[in-house]
């Protein structure tokens, strides 16, 4: 059976609708930078199907035309908004791409389908993208996945415009789903899909158990050449010379996170369990990416939710990584730095560490975060970096159910006077399906009943299915957003001004 795998869906979706915010001048980098990443879960799945010999192409929505280089997105998605000109090219060139993808796909059409709904963001745009394909070949199996697609496969299934989702991890079961279409085997027996049985009622098989070797799947980047991660990471580094995590320059090196945050998917998908790759493995990735994609950009960011946990496992990774010569940045929790990590990681070339602060408040970090973690050994933590060289950068929510503005204003002025000035706060945005969202009318001063009337208003933006947390402290979108910026200036003031301020 011929199986195309179609990436870029959610770069079209910001390509055409250009959501307010990601286009301003200030979210250049991260706008182009989402632009021009691929579906990463689906890079995972077709280097799992090239290993066991399971053909299939890939279509690029983005990233395949030729005319798709640095000049290309500097006059374009950089100018979009400065001009009707520029955004109406913006517009025609992505309607001509896009129906260029749909003529392939009618004229040819494909066996099976793979789509994935992965990102809350802009989700409803690309679902609306998935039933334009089905409509271009209404024979062929559409298969989804995704973390969208598996915390809301019911919803996704009664649309009725896809026929399979795989769910949670998908690499066995994409392999096992493929081979039972083309032999016309009861997809029954694969386990880790919903689908509908033969009356129509929608039905899930057995639970996929996951793969505990995870040096079992190959690494992402064994598909680069398919899904053109050169000519991405090169663009890239023109476009930002300094920035982290896109294709060629990134990786997870395990899978899951054994924390409960309130606001954050991976508990919901990952049920709290972890996963590692090996040492060996995670050094040979980025020894890949080093000897394959640009030189010229040398730092490699891993993007793991907590990635100094397990001592036993970081300490060789370290060492081997310190041998390749790279800059590193990670991301992590407080609690999980220490001197004895920090002085390896230090000595192996790391910059930057990214640490989830979410608040200085003891109450909301503990009773709403779910953090477990003390604001005084946040600090810590952070200037311990800095004692070892590397710079500590503090993530911040403005937002959560308690949060003042005189409680955000402490918050923002304890990161002044201790000199984290690389600190940066975002609104508080919750995902449909977690707790924090079904608590969203349970706020003093707002009758449930009244949230879910004004529920649009707090929405994202019209394709999302995210919201911005309102509150009686942030009662309209603009005022929480005005605020998060305000913090932002304020941390970053000089002492004097910030007294007066």
């Amino acid at each position: 059976m011929r199986t195309l795998l179609l990436s870029d869906t959610l770069a079209l979706a910001l390509f055409r609708v250009r959501p307010e915010g990601m286009w301003d001048i200030d979210w250049a980098d991260q706008r182009n930078k989402n632009l021009l990443s691929p579906e990463y879960g689906l890079l995972y799945l077709a280097s799992y199907m090239k290993k066991r010999e399971i053909p299939f192409d890939v279509v690029n929505v983005i990233a395949d035309p030729e005319e798709v280089d640095t000049a290309f997105f500097r006059d374009l998605s950089n100018k979009a908004l400065e001009s009707e000109e520029y955004a109406q090219r913006c517009d025609e060139w992505a309607d001509k791409r896009w129906e260029e993808v749909l003529c392939r796909i009618e004229e040819a059409p494909p066996d099976i389908i793979l789509i994935p709904m992965a990102y809350y963001f802009m989700i409803k745009y690309v679902r609306n993208l998935v039933q334009e394909v089905r409509d271009r070949a209404p024979g062929a199996f559409i298969v989804t996945g995704g973390n969208y697609a598996t915390l809301h496969a019911q919803e996704v299934m009664e649309e009725g415009v896809v026929d399979y989702i795989v769910v949670g991890e998908g690499e066995h079961t994409i392999v096992e789903l493929i081979t039972a279409l083309d032999a016309g085997t009861p997809v029954r027996d694969v386990d880790g899909i919903v689908c509908k049985d033969e009356e129509g009622t929608i039905t899930r098989t057995g639970a996929r158990a996951r793969e505990n070797n995870l040096d079992e799947f190959p690494h992402l980047y064994t598909c680069h050449e398919e899904f053109k991660i050169k000519k991405r990471h090169e663009i890239l580094c023109d476009l930002i010379p300094y920035g982290d995590y896109w294709p060629g320059t990134g990786m997870i090196t395990a899978r899951g996170c054994p924390e409960k945050c309130s606001f954050c998917l991976d508990p919901a998908i990952w049920n709290r369990k972890v996963r590692f790759h090996s040492a060996e493995y995670v050094a040979d990735t980025v020894k890949f990416c080093q000897e394959n994609f640009s030189s010229d950009h040398n730092r490699f960011f891993f993007g793991d939710s907590t990635f100094t946990l397990r001592w036993k496992r970081m300490e060789p990774m370290i060492e081997l990584l310190g041998e390749l010569g790279m800059s590193y940045t990670c991301q992590t929790r407080a609690d999980a730095l220490d001197a004895r990590r920090l002085e390896k990681m230090s000595e192996a070339g790391w910059v930057t560490i990214g640490i989830g602060t979410e608040s200085l408040d003891n109450e909301t970090l503990n009773d709403v975060a779910l953090k477990r973690e003390d604001a005084g050994e946040i600090i810590d933590a952070a200037l311990l970096c800095r004692e070892w060289g590397i710079q500590p950068v503090m993530t911040l929510i403005a937002g959560f159910p308690g949060d003042t503005r005189a409680k955000l204003v402490r918050t923002a002025d304890k990161l002044r006077s201790a000199g984290l000035h690389v600190s940066s706060f975002f609104p508080l945005t919750v995902f449909r399906g977690l707790g924090l969202f079904e608590g969203f009318g349970n706020v003093e001063g707002y009758a449930e009943s009244a949230f879910w009337e004004r529920r649009e208003e707090a929405r994202l933006n019209e394709w999302s299915e995210e919201w911005l947390r309102l509150s009686e402290e942030f009662p309209t979108p603009e005022e929480l957003m005005e605020f998060t910026a305000y913090l932002n200036h304020r941390v970053r003031l000089p002492i004097q001004e910030r007294v007066s301020a």
